[in-house]
């Protein structure tokens, strides 16, 4: 990973990996209270690209509300190919995108155009 950025990892030696390969910032969703507002207050307001690779709905929510807007998530995770998920069309109305993902199905220099901005300040 080139550029630095934010990952969010429950396995230590994965967010260790992701601090080697360049990651500015890591953080660990069982260590804290609110994974959203931890985001959040890390990004002064939120990222303009997230990627969910998990697949569950409450992942893709928080993915969603650490948007800013606009923003855009895309979810590459799968739990099964019958994997109903609620959305709180909040996200969407503030400008927020979700969009699935599939192998091939987006350009890289368009979804993300540059390296992440660094957070560490």
């Amino acid at each position: 990973m080139s550029g630095g950025g934010l990952w969010l990892r429950g396995d230590a030696a994965r967010l260790g990996l992701a601090l080697e390969l360049g990651a500015t910032r890591v953080l660990n969703p069982a260590e804290t209270k609110d994974v959203v507002w931890d985001v959040l207050e890390l990004t002064a307001g939120g990222l303009h690209y997230t990627v969910d690779a998990v697949g569950l709905g409450s992942v893709i929510e928080q993915a969603l509300g650490v948007l800013r807007s606009p923003g855009t998530c895309a979810t590459v995770g799968l739990q099964g190919l019958e994997n109903e998920i609620t959305v709180d069309q909040g996200h969407l109305l503030l400008g927020r995108t979700l969009k699935g993902v599939i192998e091939r199905d987006a350009d890289p220099h368009v979804f993300i155009p540059g390296p992440a901005p660094d957070c560490s300040a």
